[in-house]
């Protein structure tokens, strides 16, 4: 590392000087200077010193009061490469502004005028993004001072990141927001209309935010580093006002991921919106998330809002000294109205496809990917193959896929629901209408008697905590999917129709080989939630009464804190919880390194027919277990087997599989009727087409 500041001698940096300028520079290098005229002179010793050559030192002076321009003006005139311009003091983020509408060179870079970059910095960012064609490139970040050096941000190998939450946890984000040991595509600022905020400090939170926001990707690049000095007379680290400032800017990035409908982790972004003090004493404060606002007297907290219920406009969830409640709110209601006729989201205007058998399908809501909605699809695919045009009307759907022919969306507190619905049918010509509700207090104020004067009524049931059975029990037919559900959950249903629960039908091309031999770790996918813990706990337990290495994969659901409490019960590494991967890509690229999966539903599918077996835990307290493996995944449903383990420990860093007798997790015997879906669908089709 080039930990040591560059000389201030201009002996020395004349000697490095470049007489020539570059049209088309790769690089641009903002420097917004201000009083560092201690600084000024090593910090553009470092970028003049630069082994990437075809770059352009843009410094714009924010108004000094010392020699800091004039040591500028004489450094330029030794070096082509540097055009310097000053400007009235309008703070650092007016300063950085000004350079970005100069700059000419493919990417820009930020570095300020007390600060330096070690000599091969530009060169290796700038052919990293190039390689991966990535907006951004992140080094590492060295802060030095006080005499103490710190690495704020540690980058050791090469990755390319492109999920919004990757880029945000890669380079810090949500604790240490910095914009300087980084590179960026100059086409993704002004494409995108990216500048700090001025006249303010912290102006870096929200540029950097949306940069990461709009970004195609983010490479990570090691042996690069950004030596950042903290410079004890900086006006920032002093000023009453960089403290509001702060709390500004994070207020501002948190409007920026509402207004964006960007879901992240919980607890990453918070702002204090309001705080009141008596005799310099704070009393009452107002915290906000990204899904929530809590109100606190004193340090305790005495309500909190849920403000993430984007779908469900009639109901707000609040919190009053940790006690749950559900209230309509008028205000949202008239939003809610507001952005119906705004958006035309009852959009009539559609025309009807042709054809006899028309299955409206109204829910509370559908988001991108989940269980019901994978079934729902798999579902739409086959009925519409044979022969039905299928419609859905929810109040929010989020999944694209499931407008497959046509699609409605109608906000349910409004008044005009059955007078809607109506016009639906008639328009449409709808023969079954199948009400998706969790719980349908809709229904309640429908003429249950008149629908079915017009229409067949059902309903299908994929999941837990449906109620309402009395009005289910009036409905034409019901459908519950596994039963197992019906067993456990609705047999108040009466007249009920059982289809055995599908699996997910994808197929894998190339899947590698694996073999049960030489492996070192395992690896859990899951949500951290609350309801996943008794599965979680399960994991832990037999990797660690094995001595297997593991880790757990997947984003802790808002607010549970569920993650610190196992790493103290079970003396964990922080490093066992490895974020949010893809299931699919994440147990390719590891292939050797894994000696078995462990989950539910999808990746139990997707590590058999990667060929690794998985381990599926129970909810019953960890005591039961099962190992899933190709040969049984097709008639994988929600089962227990009293724990059995085909894992053997060779020596201390070894394990392999036995396989065995594999019958005994065929489940052949626990299964009951046929799993394939076409068959399922065929009877549901039989189901919804009985006559009246």
């Amino acid at each position: 590392m080039d930990m040591e500041r560059p000389s201030g001698d201009l002996k020395q940096i004349a000697m490095l000087c470049c007489k020539q300028s570059y049209s088309l520079p790769k690089v641009s290098v903002i420097v917004p200077a201000y009083n560092t005229e201690d600084y000024i002179a090593s910090s553009l010793h470092s970028l003049i010193a630069q082994t990437l050559k075809e770059i352009e030192i843009i410094v714009v002076d924010d108004g000094s009061t010392d020699s800091t321009a004039s040591k500028v003006r004489e450094i330029a005139g030794l070096d082509a490469r540097i055009k310097f311009f000053s400007q009235s003091n309008q703070k650092q983020g007016a300063a950085r502004n000004r350079g970005i509408e100069i700059a000419s060179g493919e990417y820009i870079g930020f570095v300020d005028s007390d600060d330096w970059v070690s000599c091969d910095y530009f060169e290796k960012l700038y052919n990293a993004a190039r390689k991966y064609d990535a907006d951004i490139a992140l080094a590492t970040n060295v802060r030095i001072g006080n005499g103490k050096t710190k690495k704020r941000l540690n980058i050791e190998s090469e990755v390319f990141v492109q999920t919004l939450q990757d880029r945000i946890d890669i380079s810090k984000q949500a604790k240490n927001p910095c914009p300087t040991n980084k590179i960026y595509r100059r086409e993704l600022l002004l494409g995108h209309n990216i500048f700090y905020p001025e006249g303010i400090y912290c102006e870096d939170k929200l540029f950097t935010m949306q940069s990461l926001y709009y970004a195609n990707g983010l490479v990570t690049v090691p042996e690069t580093f950004y030596y950042y000095f903290r410079n004890p007379h900086s006006t920032v680290l002093s000023s009453s006002q960089s403290r509001k400032d702060k709390n500004h800017a994070n207020l501002a990035v948190l409007q920026f991921l509402r207004g964006n409908n960007v879901q992240l982790r919980e607890g990453d972004f918070s702002a204090i919106s309001c705080k009141k003090t008596l005799f310099g004493i704070p009393f009452f404060a107002v915290k906000e998330t990204l899904n929530s606002v809590k109100y606190c007297s004193c340090g305790i907290k005495i309500l909190e809002k849920d403000v993430s219920c984007k779908c469900d406009y009639k109901r707000k969830k609040i919190k009053i000294f940790g006690m749950k409640f559900t209230c309509k709110s008028k205000e949202w209601l008239k939003k809610a109205n507001e952005s119906n006729i705004e958006h035309n989201l009852i959009n009539l205007a559609k025309e009807q496809l042709p054809g006899d058998n028309n299955i409206l399908f109204v829910a509370s809501h559908f988001v991108k990917a989940g269980g019901i909605e994978t079934r729902l699809m798999q579902y739409i695919e086959k009925i519409s193959a044979a022969g039905w045009n299928c419609y859905i009307l929810s109040e929010n759907n989020e999944n694209a896929s499931l407008g497959l022919q046509t699609n409605f969306t109608l906000n349910f507190d409004g008044s005009n629901f059955g007078s809607c619905l109506d016009e639906i049918i008639e328009k449409f010509k709808i023969n079954v209408v199948e009400f998706q509700f969790k719980n349908p207090k809709i229904l309640k104020n429908l003429d249950l008697e008149a629908l079915k004067s017009k229409v067949k009524l059902g309903c299908v049931i994929h999941n837990t905590g449906v109620k309402n059975f009395d009005i289910i029990n009036r409905f034409d037919y019901k459908i519950v999917v596994s039963n197992i559900l019906w067993q456990r959950h609705y047999t108040a249903i009466k007249d009920v129709d059982i289809i055995q629960n599908c699996v997910d039908s994808r197929k894998y091309e190339n899947a590698p080989v694996w073999k049960f031999a030489g492996q070192k770790k395992a690896v859990l996918i899951t949500r951290i939630a609350k309801d996943k813990v008794d599965s979680i706990e399960c994991f832990i337990k037999y990797c660690q009464e094995r001595g297997i290495d593991f880790e757990i994969a997947g984003d802790e659901v808002p607010g549970k804190h569920i993650k610190r409490e196992l790493i103290e019960k079970y003396h964990l590494a922080p490093e066992v919880f490895i974020g949010k991967v893809n299931t699919w890509e994440y147990l390719s690229e590891n292939t050797g390194k894994i000696l078995f999966a462990a989950g539910v539903g999808l990746v139990i599918l997707e590590a058999g027919y990667l060929n690794y077996p998985c381990l599926c835990c129970s909810e019953s307290k960890g005591r039961h277990y099962s190992f899933v493996t190709l040969d049984n995944v097709r008639y994988f449903d929600n089962f227990t087997i009293n724990g059995h383990s085909p894992v053997v420990q060779k020596n201390a860093c070894e394990f392999e599989m036995v396989p065995g007798d594999w019958e005994r997790y065929r489940l052949r015997d626990y299964v009951i009727g046929n799993r394939d879906l076409a068959v399922c669908v065929k009877k549901y089709i039989d189901v919804i087409s009985r006559g009246r």
